[in-house]
């Protein structure tokens, strides 16, 4: 293998993903497709059975029980318009206790507005046996 050959595959493989960095991409991929259709329900089935912290702008919620946590996600989505979410950036947490973030751009339009809104969404994974949970959405314009 020529040196720059080798470079090259060196500089792939540190380009990888870390374990676990895909399933973390997906989680968040997900997750941002059912936030975009309005899924409370699909959204629901991804929330810590242990709760969940949840801040929607102009809402003050503390640790909500999934159920809870589903109905404010659908009562806060149904207000706006269709738009479009990019997952900006996905990281791991330092460790290796499978917590992970995501970041999620929302556009979207609301009733009365002409311009489009644009939302910043956090969102906080947790590992649970072979799957990650959502501990913790953040909305922020």
């Amino acid at each position: 293998m020529t040196t720059a050959a080798a470079l090259i595959t060196s500089l792939l493989l540190l380009l990888q993903p870390g374990p676990g960095q895909q399933t973390l991409e997906a989680e968040a991929q997900r997750f941002s497709a059912a936030f975009l259709a309005k899924d409370a329900d699909g959204l629901g089935q991804t929330l810590s059975d242990e709760g969940i912290l949840l801040h929607l702008p102009g809402e003050k919620h503390n640790r909500l029980n999934p159920r809870q946590a589903q109905a404010a996600l659908g009562a806060f989505l149904h207000r706006y318009s269709e738009g479009e979410t990019e997952v900006r950036g996905v990281s791991r947490a330092a460790g290796d206790d499978g917590r992970g973030f995501a970041e999620i751009l929302w556009r979207t339009g609301s009733p009365g507005a002409g311009e489009p809104v644009i939302f910043t969404v956090f969102v906080a994974y947790a590992k649970v046996a072979a799957s990650r949970n959502l501990t913790e959405i953040r909305v922020l314009y």
